[in-house]
């Protein structure tokens, strides 16, 4: 039976059509016969209502036991489904010298063929920039303003597309990707042929930009300190360049000159800074710009530095030879935040093997003392160790596996109370509790380099402090690592030879950065507040750029490390006369977030506040905004990686002028496709329904016309 074109309609029940038409029939003839007579008389049209109700719950009843079920069948032309994506960078709004980009966008969005493609295809809109959307349609397209170009994520994405992979891709943008992955990759995982539109310019244009800046690692107050700036020109050749960094004040740090030698060249020029205040500084470095340049914007841009007052002084001292304090003095060396001072006794006439004694105010200028107590000090560094005991400096102390006697009498103030034991050879070292020195950056017990090899233990055992480390000893732990606060900061290694803990992880860590790690952690433990490390609020980075929104990040965990998830954090940030209140959420595991938009470039200064229960702490941090967009740094059409794309996709490159083409090379799907459906209007639930109101009329007639 067909109603429309194309499609037909059929009914089907478990005893066959014709069965059913007789029976429905039979049914219907029953209902009327019921009511052939009445009592009272009823009129002959209350008596064919009365029958034309019992008659269809009756036949209700039969289409739910026969199962009937209507299909259909329907052929309409094979659609393909193609996927247009846009590029609504902010390189897609420029003017180059093939005219406006966004212009070029408007005429292909108006060109013709995509009225010819609507009956054969299914199209969906997207834009993309640092992340794809959809858009209803392109009629009203969002602006070109996306902060950066990434191919790679927008490809990837539409390949979660939870409706399915397209047909077909048509791709319309200049190719001047500048962040994520490869966008040819992803265009190879997508499985579908991508046709590219080429817009805009492929000539470089007359620019010179900023393309990087390396600020240096570390930098300290009254030290000059290398600043790589990298510098691309396009279409300037013989053209010079003045590059100049530029402290918050106004005053010009550094200045420097070059030229360029070719239409397209790229140098790193390194520049030098010296600091005039500590904290995190923000630097702007700029090029002068040359005739008909085609965008200054690129010509500014800021990085973030931090200044430290000055390196960490520390102090190691050593009775005499030792491997570890020889193992311990080239680590402290090596780093470059510290400026050790090193002590080693053990000479004729107590005279120094190592170094020469230091000053009272140097000593006072100190941040930590390192001492290892296997041997006997003797001569005039005994005073240097009255000294550190008197001005309450910070120590870590290695006992050693046969510590000195004498030795450990003048640490008695500092190290606590100890009891004698036995010796104890290659016991293994296990964390007692979570502390920032072991487990701050990772878990040193068990992490990805393995657990510590076993140490010697000397014949001493500690009986006061917070015990961070033990050993089993006769299945008894014994402590092994201690921490005390009276008088002063106080970390102390009940064990020797601790060079063999970089020894043991050399096979997996090659460069000994994890024992440096360990090292540096100790330092900071020292040197630092005690909620320094379980508490803090940083923003991600230290440097953002134009069109990134801004991520503060607090972690928040007690005096165990354990995090806590019911703080309240909040932070006022500021920059110049401006100001604005951020509340953080929480993320779970005492990590908590917030972002937002920055409101101008420069430095900007977030004071946070943390609460716990009773507890309040405030702490501070700071970073930079530069204007700088990642789309300025790329500003000519890239048909090379646009071309890349297509061909590892099976696709097809075109111009602009070769969008009609797309009606030829577009994989169109042939013929017709039939939708098959089928509906059964009688189950179990709605033919209740349907009898219930059914039956429920007919009573109601019943009632009210006095039959009984």
């Amino acid at each position: 039976m067909n109603l429309f074109p194309f499609l037909s309609i059929s009914l089907h029940t478990n005893f066959g059509i014709g069965w059913t038409i007789l029976v429905a029939v039979a049914l219907l003839g029953l209902a009327v016969w019921s009511y052939r007579w009445t009592r009272p008389p009823l009129p002959t049209w209350a008596k064919l209502i009365l029958a034309i109700l019992r008659g269809l719950a009756l036949l209700s009843v039969w289409f739910l036991v026969g199962e009937l079920q209507v299909h259909w069948e329907n052929e309409i032309p094979r659609q393909t489904d193609i996927a247009v994506m846009l590029d609504r960078s902010s390189s897609m709004g420029m003017v180059d010298q093939q005219g406006d980009r966004g212009n070029t966008v408007a005429m292909l969005l108006e060109h013709p063929v995509w009225e010819e493609l609507l009956p054969k295809t299914e199209i969906q809109s997207y834009s993309f920039s640092s992340d794809l959307k959809q858009i209803p349609s392109f009629k009203k397209i969002p602006e070109a303003n996306g902060s950066s170009t990434d191919l790679h994520a927008a490809l990837s994405l539409l390949s979660r597309n939870p409706e399915g992979l397209p047909d077909a891709v048509v791709l319309l943008s200049d190719g001047a990707v500048n962040r994520g992955g490869s966008p040819t990759e992803a265009a190879r995982k997508l499985g579908v042929p991508i046709f590219s539109v080429a817009i805009g310019d492929s000539l470089p244009p007359r620019d010179i930009v900023i393309t990087d800046i390396l600020p240096p690692g570390a930098t300290y107050l009254g030290e000059e300190s290398p600043l790589d700036v990298t510098v691309k020109g396009t279409g300037v050749k013989g053209e010079k360049t003045v590059i100049s960094v530029i402290d918050e004040s106004g005053a010009v740090l550094s200045v420097d000159t070059i030229s360029f030698r070719s239409d397209w060249e790229e140098m790193t020029v390194e520049m030098k800074i010296n600091p005039k205040s500590s904290g995190m500084r923000d630097f702007r470095v700029e090029t002068s710009s040359v005739d008909s340049e085609v965008n200054d914007k690129n010509n500014t841009r800021h990085t973030a530095v931090y200044v430290a007052d000055r390196r960490r002084q520390v102090l190691l001292l050593a009775g005499g030879p030792l491997e570890d304090a020889s193992f311990a003095a080239r680590i402290l060396e090596d780093d470059p935040d510290t400026e050790p001072t090193v002590l080693i006794g053990g000479g004729p006439r107590g005279k120094l093997l190592r170094g020469s004694l230091p000053s009272v105010e140097e000593l006072k200028n100190l941040d930590a003392a390192v001492v290892f107590l296997e041997r006997r000090f003797e001569g005039r560094i005994i005073n240097v160790l009255e000294s550190l005991d008197r001005l309450d400096i910070p120590l870590i102390v290695f006992t050693g596996t046969n510590p000195n006697s004498r030795t450990l009498n003048m640490f008695a103030t500092r190290i606590g109370k100890f009891s004698r034991t036995s010796l104890v050879n290659n016991v293994q070292l296990l964390p007692n509790t979570l502390h920032p020195l072991f487990t701050i950056d990772g878990d040193w017990f068990e992490d990805a380099t393995g657990t510590p090899p076993p140490l010697n233990l000397p014949a001493i055992s500690p009986e006061e402090g917070k015990v961070l480390v033990v050993a089993l000893v006769n299945d008894k732990e014994r402590p092994v690592v201690v921490e005390l606060e009276n008088p002063g900061k106080t970390l102390v290694f009940y064990t020797g030879e601790f060079w063999k803990w970089d020894l043991a992880r050399r096979p997996l860590d090659p460069g000994g950065n994890g024992y440096r790690q360990l090292w540096d952690r100790m330092l900071r433990w020292a040197t630092s507040d005690e909620n320094v490390d379980r508490i803090t609020v940083e923003p991600s980075r230290k440097l953002f750029t134009g069109g990134e929104e801004v991520e503060l990040v607090a972690r928040v965990r007690d005096q165990s490390l354990r995090p806590i998830d019911n703080a309240h954090v909040s932070a006022v940030v500021r920059n110049g006369e401006i100001e604005k209140t951020v509340e953080f959420s929480p993320h779970g595991s005492g990590r908590y977030l917030v972002r937002f938009a920055p409101w101008g470039e420069g430095q900007y200064q977030v004071d946070a506040n943390v609460e716990i229960e009773d507890e309040g702490l405030e702490l501070k941090s700071q970073f930079v905004v530069d204007a700088f967009n990642l789309e300025e740094s790329e500003l000519r059409m890239r048909p090379d990686r646009l071309r890349a794309v297509s061909q590892a996709s099976g696709g097809k490159f075109l111009l602009p002028d070769e969008i009609g083409r797309l009606t030829e090379i577009l994989p169109l799907k042939a013929g017709k496709e039939t939708i098959k459906g089928s509906w059964r209007p009688f189950g179990i639930w709605s033919t209740l329904i349907i009898i219930t109101l059914l039956l429920g009329v007919e009573w109601f007639i019943r009632t009210r016309t006095g039959m009984v």
